[in-house]
């Protein structure tokens, strides 16, 4: 810690102040400067002005180069470095003749200081201690007069500065050759190894001289060797063995292989010990490749395994390089990969081709689109169906010779991938029943009118679709009962797992198509004034409570709704007491033609909103907060039937959350993603 600093006397106390006008100064004076300006000491150098605008800095050209921040000014008008633009406020004095009475003022040992405070030194400078310093374990002195150290750390671990008008006077983090005094340690990054390290300021060290150096170069050159060997990290495949544990994390002795090294460069004016992304061949999988622990191992916590430790280990050393590999593998798009997630089991083991890469190694992301619909996560980017970002440790490269010749299949319609509506798709995640088929003879899945069935369209009659139909509307589509379809989309299931997944996606049929219809009505006209009302809602709180819209002075505002019943409806959730649960806004489009629209979702508790959605999405309905929309936006047109003009505010709600009423006050606009 820092000692002499706190008694070095203060600028002011040299009873000089500045005193002049910047009318005072010209091109060619001489100047004397004082203080800091930016990141310099200017106290007490001479130099002359060499540039000057009427507003701004001062170029000044210096006696000497005493800072590598000095540079020749703009366009080298100036010494090279020898230059730095100067406030007005940092120059003390233009005459010449004052000068030597300043600096006898301040006297020798008091410039000495000053001149100590543009030292500069670098990491891996040799250096020499002065005096004392102050321990970080008690604040005691350490004498340290004479000890010679390598510079590991600038300003490494917070400011330990004085004056502020001073706050060039860094701190290093210093590693002396012997561990003189028991108080000494470490920096954060284990450095010294032998624990002989301390802060210091630039009024505690001096450069080493050339004689001095000599006398120690052995062990300098001893320390050095060990930066090296620190700073360099292993390489991408050898196998290490931990050193000390990590924290919480058992890492001692285990055996690991580098899955990635990073060249570790001392920027920022430190020395970090080389890091190494490690994954470890246990049975707990602890490393990097981990995706739900990354860790970053220096070289204080690895060392090269021993030829008996990899034999001993060779199996798990053998299956862990392949994981490896794979994770290491060079993706490019256009790529195939297999998808992986140990959350989401719906992305285990699906084919998907990338579409675009962000990021670098190891934290890389893949757009993928795949080539089937198996998730509502999915959304369209660009041009490309079924997209969906996902990081390096869930992607593993395609081994299936023969994944191009059924993607060209494929492309042929010679084969089918899954597609099916987001509310079949909604029942079988709810029911964790996994797609693991890539590739049908049919497609186009949907829910029927009752939880035995599935209908689908078969592949010999998808080329008989007139241009534009509708799959989904088709009338070639058959029907299949659950039990098959659930052994058709996962044929790894026994007939035990069959009959108990048959069970579960008639109960979730049940509870998201049936109970929804149950509970949900659509209502128009006057209904839609009755239910806005406050009065009719659950009490407490959510979005819906908080709506706007829900007072009694309101109404007046719902007579477009009134007058509308065909073009505009209101879908509502009641609890048995007929009581308002959340409400939506349905409008009927003529743009684009024959559409529905659902508008924001009010409900008074979160949970209902998925409700609403698995809804919209049985009646494939536009939704504003259907958050797996694709990426285009589409404009929405909404266009009354009466003759009646309406004026927000008045006859019609003084704003909308998806339209806009036009100056015709008969047609309303929006947008959506699709």
């Amino acid at each position: 810690m820092l000692l002499n600093y706190k008694n070095f006397i203060k600028i002011n106390e040299a009873n000089v102040k500045n005193v002049l006008k910047r009318t005072d100064l010209n091109i060619g004076d001489d100047v004397m400067t004082i203080g800091m300006c930016d990141e310099l000491n200017l106290d007490y150098k001479i130099g002359k002005i060499i540039h000057m605008r009427e507003y701004g800095r001062f170029l000044v050209e210096f006696e000497d180069s005493f800072n590598s921040l000095l540079h020749s000014g703009h366009e080298n008008i100036g010494k090279e470095g020898q230059c730095y633009y100067v406030n007005f406020e940092n120059i003390l004095s233009n005459d010449k003749e004052k000068f030597k009475d300043i600096l006898d003022t301040l006297g020798k040992e008091k410039l000495e200081l000053i001149a100590k405070l543009n030292e500069e030194y670098k990491v891996l400078d040799v250096v020499v201690g002065v005096g004392f310093a102050k321990s970080s374990y008690d604040n005691n002195n350490i004498k340290i007069d004479g000890e010679i150290g390598i510079v590991y750390n600038i300003n490494g671990s917070g400011s330990l500065i004085y004056d502020n008008k001073n706050r060039n006077n860094k701190i290093y983090y210093v590693g002396f050759l012997d561990k003189f005094n028991t108080k000494l340690g470490t920096n954060e990054y284990g450095l010294p190894l032998n624990g002989a390290g301390l802060k210091l300021d630039k009024l505690c060290m001096k450069h080493i001289t050339p004689e001095q150096l000599e006398k120690v170069k052995d062990k300098v050159d001893i320390e050095f060797k060990k930066i090296k060997e620190l700073t360099e990290p292993f390489k991408e495949g050898d196998v290490v063995t931990g050193i000390k544990n990590y924290h919480e994390m058992k890492v001692s002795d285990q055996i690991g292989i580098v899955v990635l090294s990073q060249d570790n460069e001392n920027v920022n004016n430190r020395i970090k010990p080389a890091c190494n992304n490690v994954r470890f061949v246990n049975s707990n999988k602890i490393g990097f490749m981990d995706p739900y622990i990354r860790v970053e191992f220096s070289k204080t916590y690895l060392r090269l395994s021993t030829p008996e430790e990899i034999e001993k280990n060779k199996d798990k050393i053998n299956e862990t390089k392949q994981e490896i590999y794979e994770y290491n593998y060079p993706y490019k798009i256009g790529d195939y990969i297999v998808s992986k997630d140990k959350n989401d089991t719906s992305f285990d083991n699906k084919i998907g081709k990338i579409i675009n890469i962000e990021g670098q190694k190891p934290n890389d992301r893949f757009r993928v689109s795949f080539i089937s619909f198996f998730s509502p996560k999915l959304r369209r980017s660009g041009e490309n169906e079924n997209c969906y970002t996902i990081s390096r440790t869930n992607i593993t490269f395609c081994k299936d010779p023969k994944i191009e010749e059924m993607i060209k299949r494929l492309k042929n319609k010679e084969v089918f991938s899954y597609l099916s509506t987001l509310t079949l798709l909604d029942i079988l995640n709810k029911s964790m029943i996994d797609i693991k088929v890539l590739f049908f003879n049919q497609s186009y899945f949907d829910v029927t009118d009752n939880n035995s069935n599935i209908s689908f369209l078969p592949i010999n009659k998808y080329s008989r679709l007139e241009p534009g139909e509708d799959p989904y509307k088709s009338r070639y589509r058959q029907q299949m009962g659950i039990g098959k379809f659930i052994r058709l989309i996962n044929p790894e299931l026994s007939e035990k797992d069959v009959e108990k997944y048959n069970n579960t996606y008639k109960a979730n049929y049940d509870l998201i198509v049936k109970g929804i219809s149950e509970n949900f009505k659509l209502v128009s006209g006057e209904d839609i004034r009755y239910w806005y009302c406050e009065d009719q809602y659950v009490t407490g709180g959510g979005v819906l409570n908080s709506s706007c819209m829900k007072g009694k002075n309101k109404g007046n505002e719902m007579q477009m709704f009134v007058d509308n019943p065909d073009v505009i409806q209101m879908l509502i959730l009641i609890n048995d007491d007929k009581k308002l649960l959340g409400r939506a806004l349905v409008w009927r489009l003529t743009e684009p033609s024959g559409q529905t629209y659902m508008d924001y979702i009010y409900t008074r508790f979160d949970k209902d909103k998925n409700l609403f959605l698995s809804y919209g999405r049985s009646r494939n309905w536009l939704m504003s907060e259907d958050k797996y929309n694709g990426n285009k936006r589409k404009t929405m047109v909404c266009t009354l039937n009466t003759d009646k003009k309406y004026k927000m505010g008045v006859s019609a709600l003084d704003h909308f959350d998806s339209f806009d009423l036009d100056s015709s006050g008969k047609r309303l606009t929006g947008e959506i993603s699709i």
